[in-house]
């Protein structure tokens, strides 16, 4: 097993996948559609599944979560505002699976609460992430600016990813990460100590921001790295764009908690350019969002990339298939699936409004947002 280490991001180059003209898209059918107003959902900014096919809904502003069963009826809701046993102050996308139990990590108190659903908390514990910085009490020679759990395995074992520093000299776990800032993921024990790295990258943003009149702003259509991992932790998947002059590729890795790597593929992709008229409605929409005349004053000065980001975000499945959300025009998406043997499989069109957020061996869940802002819990047969 080796540290894999990304390579950066060049410029603000951005990539897009086109599919082959000729290359059928699956049609998908709704097979069960939760309603969030006859529910009385609030905002939902997430999804997750159980082997039964029972549904959590993440609601923020509630602090909780709403569990249904896999025909759509409620079944409770665990979680609430707080900092007691089983309360979140915030409600993150760090959370997932140990087993049949539920587990959310709170990075404001730094614990995991798991839960047998639909609503028993089973137990808390409070994970010493500001100690992963240092090696037997001494400093490692890394700064780790947020470290945050994003997967728990059956052994007890936990995944955890941060952004980092370079401090130097490196030592223990640390010795041979990047000079360089960037993200680390690294393998936790049950005691919540390093055992060791299993990847780095550049960071997140890297390439997309600019210095526009002595301020830093993000860079619209800027493509950014992407990385998940399956609900499970059975494997994790990231996306390194492979730009190759006028066309470019994707790289699609899977990494296993073990650290090997289950595949690496390449997917071509095609450039779609920013034109004039693109860059001119682009700025029209910032400059008309904006507050306050700076901001506007620097949406209209701001460089643009030259091509549309197109891979707008990642899926992880637990049976190790990793799923893309492509643009494949100015105003078309699909969704590619890369399969659990890292092979190019099919292309599936989700309806307009739906974010795909969970993949399972035999459905597809998302959200749906309609014009008016309303969102509901949808899911596709795969």
């Amino acid at each position: 097993m080796k540290l894999v280490v990304m390579t950066a991001l060049v410029g603000v180059a951005t990539l897009t996948g086109a599919a082959d003209a000729q290359e059928p898209i699956a049609p998908l059918a709704y097979d069960l559609r939760i309603d969030g107003t006859t529910h009385n959902l609030t905002r939902i900014v997430g999804l997750e599944v159980d082997t039964e096919g029972r549904i959590l809904v993440a609601q923020p502003e509630d602090h909780r979560y709403v569990v249904f069963d896999r025909r759509g009826e409620r079944l409770g809701a665990l979680g609430r505002s707080g900092e007691g046993p089983g309360e979140f102050r915030a409600l993150t996308i760090y959370r997932g699976w140990r087993g049949s139990a539920f587990w959310q990590y709170d990075p404001t108190t730094r614990r995991v609460s798991t839960f047998e659903l639909p609503d028993r908390l089973v137990g808390t514990s409070r994970i010493p992430t500001a100690e992963l910085s240092r090696v037997e009490g001494r400093p490692s020679g890394i700064n780790l600016l947020l470290p945050s759990i994003v997967g728990v395995l059956e052994s007890g074992e936990m995944l955890a990813w941060s952004p980092f520093q370079p401090v130097r000299p490196q030592r223990g776990w640390a010795a041979g990460l990047p000079a360089d800032e960037g993200s680390v993921l690294m393998l936790l024990n049950g005691r919540g100590a390093v055992e060791r790295v299993l990847a780095a990258w550049p960071p997140l943003y890297a390439g997309c921001m600019q210095s526009v009149n002595r301020r830093m702003r993000p860079v619209p259509h800027c493509q950014s790295w992407h990385w998940t991992i399956s609900p499970h932790a059975r494997h994790v998947g990231f996306v390194e764009l492979m730009p190759r002059g006028r066309n470019a590729a994707v790289r699609v890795l899977s990494l296993r908690p073990s650290g090997d790597t289950a595949y690496a593929t390449t997917l071509p992709v095609a450039l779609v350019p920013i034109t004039r008229a693109d860059a001119d409605s682009i700025r029209r929409h910032r400059i008309a969002g904006a507050t306050g005349e700076e901001l506007k004053r620097d949406w209209q000065e701001i460089r643009l990339p030259t091509h549309f980001a197109t891979v707008l975000s990642v899926v992880a499945a637990d049976d190790g298939s990793t799923w893309l959300h492509l643009r494949t025009g100015r105003n078309e998406w699909v969704w590619r699936e890369v399969t659990p043997r890292g092979e190019i499989g099919r292309l599936v069109r989700l309806p307009s409004g739906v974010k795909l957020d969970v993949v399972t061996s035999s459905h597809l869940y998302g959200i749906e947002t309609d014009e008016d802002g309303l969102q509901s819990v949808v899911r596709f047969r795969r």
